[in-house]
């Protein structure tokens, strides 16, 4: 009896026994399985770092520099929708006609040429008197687009070809503004409503007519 109750005592130890270790490695293998599916979580994680947006600030750059090359060709535009067509790109230019030579070559070395008409002519009333001349621009040979331009000023007088009759054409040398900018009156002079012009002529030559006009500045370009 003693060894029968001693050999199920064994028994029973040796099963509790390997219930613990069965346990025991049931959770080792739960935490090793957690465990790993942790790490393979954290690499998935992981895997979300490579962003794409490095290649979309690219693009981004990219296209910003197109918008500044368009903003720059736009800005060649005329001053304002009336303006006359521009002519060819002035280069290298020479404002104010300071220049030794005749007329046509001080006028082929401005920084803009254009064939241009006597359209207002206001005289002053001061002791020294004076002519300005206002000219509408009919055709840009060089330079940027242009619409009015102006000559003469106090104490201006005319020379025998002028600029002194209203419709008179000339090839003229001019000196751009940019813009249209508005002319001061001068009311003590008699100079009032002067209109605003882009351009400031420094030298001119007669022509007979528009046509006549046309030809020369297209021959003093070529020159």
């Amino acid at each position: 009896m003693a060894e029968a109750a001693y050999a199920s005592g064994m028994r029973r130890a040796l099963c509790l026994a390997v219930v613990v270790i069965a346990t025991a490695c049931g959770e080792t293998e739960s935490d090793g399985s957690s465990a790993t599916g942790g790490a393979s979580s954290g690499g998935t994680s992981s895997g979300g770092t490579s962003s794409g947006g490095t290649s979309s600030g690219g693009a981004s750059g990219s296209g910003g520099g197109g918008t500044g090359g368009n903003a720059g060709s736009g800005g060649s535009a005329g001053a304002d929708g009336s303006a006359g067509t521009g002519g060819t790109d002035a280069g290298s230019c020479q404002e104010g006609g300071v220049l030794d030579g005749g007329a046509e070559a001080i006028i082929a070395a401005a920084c803009a040429v254009a064939v241009v008409k006597v359209t207002r002519i206001d005289e002053e009333c001061s002791g020294a008197g004076g002519a300005h001349v206002t000219f509408d621009v009919i055709a840009v040979g060089k330079g940027p687009a242009l619409t009015r331009v102006s000559y003469g000023g106090h104490a201006y007088y005319a020379p025998p070809d002028g600029p002194d009759k209203l419709g008179e054409y000339f090839v003229a040398g001019i000196d751009p503004f940019g813009k249209l900018v508005a002319q001061p009156d001068s009311p003590g002079w008699c100079i009032t409503g002067l209109p605003s012009v882009d351009g400031r002529v420094h030298a001119l030559v007669e022509a007979a007519s528009e046509a006549a006009a046309k030809t020369q500045m297209a021959a003093i370009l070529a020159k």
